[in-house]
Protein backbone atom coordinates (compact mmCIF):
# COMPACT_ATOMS: atom_id res chain seq x y z
CA UNK A 1 0.00 0.00 0.00
CA UNK A 2 1.72 3.65 -1.01
CA UNK A 3 2.59 5.99 1.65
CA UNK A 4 0.36 8.86 1.66
CA UNK A 5 2.46 11.87 0.39
CA UNK A 6 2.35 15.01 2.82
CA UNK A 7 -0.02 17.69 1.55
CA UNK A 8 2.72 20.11 2.46
CA UNK A 9 4.82 18.84 0.28
CA UNK A 10 2.65 18.56 -2.58
CA UNK A 11 2.67 21.26 -5.13
CA UNK A 12 -0.04 22.94 -6.09
CA UNK A 13 1.23 24.21 -9.23
CA UNK A 14 4.10 23.72 -11.58
CA UNK A 15 4.99 26.24 -14.62
CA UNK A 16 7.93 25.21 -16.97
CA UNK A 17 8.78 28.44 -18.77
CA UNK A 18 10.03 26.86 -21.60
CA UNK A 19 10.18 29.67 -23.76
CA UNK A 20 11.93 32.22 -22.00
CA UNK A 21 14.24 29.84 -20.87
CA UNK A 22 13.44 31.00 -17.08
CA UNK A 23 13.16 27.91 -15.61
CA UNK A 24 10.86 25.92 -13.27
CA UNK A 25 8.27 27.98 -10.82
CA UNK A 26 6.72 25.67 -8.33
CA UNK A 27 4.12 26.93 -6.25
CA UNK A 28 3.68 24.36 -3.15
CA UNK A 29 0.46 23.83 -1.14
CA UNK A 30 1.68 25.23 2.11
CA UNK A 31 2.20 29.26 0.16
CA UNK A 32 5.71 28.43 -0.04
CA UNK A 33 7.16 29.32 -3.50
CA UNK A 34 10.28 27.96 -5.60
CA UNK A 35 12.45 28.71 -8.43
CA UNK A 36 14.75 26.43 -10.62
CA UNK A 37 16.63 27.59 -13.92
CA UNK A 38 17.45 25.07 -16.26
CA UNK A 39 21.23 25.11 -16.02
CA UNK A 40 21.00 24.19 -12.06
CA UNK A 41 18.79 21.53 -12.65
CA UNK A 42 20.74 19.77 -15.71
CA UNK A 43 23.92 20.57 -13.53
CA UNK A 44 22.04 18.07 -10.92
CA UNK A 45 20.29 15.85 -12.81
CA UNK A 46 21.89 12.35 -13.03
CA UNK A 47 20.70 11.02 -16.30
CA UNK A 48 22.72 10.01 -19.56
CA UNK A 49 22.34 12.89 -21.45
CA UNK A 50 22.84 15.88 -19.34
CA UNK A 51 25.89 14.00 -17.86
CA UNK A 52 26.78 13.95 -21.76
CA UNK A 53 26.09 17.81 -22.05
CA UNK A 54 28.45 18.42 -18.63
CA UNK A 55 31.11 16.54 -20.06
CA UNK A 56 31.09 18.23 -23.48
CA UNK A 57 30.81 21.91 -21.97
CA UNK A 58 34.23 21.02 -19.65
CA UNK A 59 35.92 19.94 -22.67
CA UNK A 60 35.14 22.77 -24.75
CA UNK A 61 37.77 25.59 -24.95
CA UNK A 62 37.17 29.14 -23.34
CA UNK A 63 36.91 31.42 -26.12
CA UNK A 64 39.36 34.69 -25.02
CA UNK A 65 37.50 38.26 -24.34
CA UNK A 66 39.25 40.85 -25.87
CA UNK A 67 40.32 43.27 -23.09
CA UNK A 68 38.68 46.57 -23.51
CA UNK A 69 40.75 49.39 -25.28
CA UNK A 70 41.54 52.27 -23.61
CA UNK A 71 39.86 55.04 -24.33
CA UNK A 72 39.81 58.43 -23.91
CA UNK A 73 38.08 61.98 -24.38
CA UNK A 74 39.66 64.74 -25.18
CA UNK A 75 37.45 67.85 -23.36
CA UNK A 76 37.18 70.47 -25.49
CA UNK A 77 34.05 72.20 -24.56
CA UNK A 78 33.64 71.70 -20.95
CA UNK A 79 30.00 72.72 -20.44
CA UNK A 80 28.75 69.91 -23.38
CA UNK A 81 27.80 66.87 -21.32
CA UNK A 82 29.05 63.42 -23.10
CA UNK A 83 26.33 61.32 -23.54
CA UNK A 84 27.09 57.81 -23.04
CA UNK A 85 25.51 54.92 -25.37
CA UNK A 86 22.85 54.02 -22.37
CA UNK A 87 21.52 57.41 -23.19
CA UNK A 88 22.83 58.96 -19.73
CA UNK A 89 24.40 62.52 -19.56
CA UNK A 90 27.57 63.06 -17.96
CA UNK A 91 28.68 66.86 -17.23
CA UNK A 92 31.94 67.85 -19.14
CA UNK A 93 33.91 68.51 -15.86
CA UNK A 94 33.16 65.07 -14.28
CA UNK A 95 35.23 63.47 -17.66
CA UNK A 96 37.82 65.82 -16.97
CA UNK A 97 38.04 64.41 -13.10
CA UNK A 98 37.39 60.65 -13.35
CA UNK A 99 39.45 59.99 -16.95
CA UNK A 100 36.21 57.44 -17.84
CA UNK A 101 34.20 57.43 -20.58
Amino acid sequence: MPVELDPRKKPADVKVQVSTGAGVDIAWADGHRSHYDFSYLRELCPCAICDDQRRKQAAAPVPATPAAPAVRRVATDLATPYVTVDGVAIPGRALLVTGRV
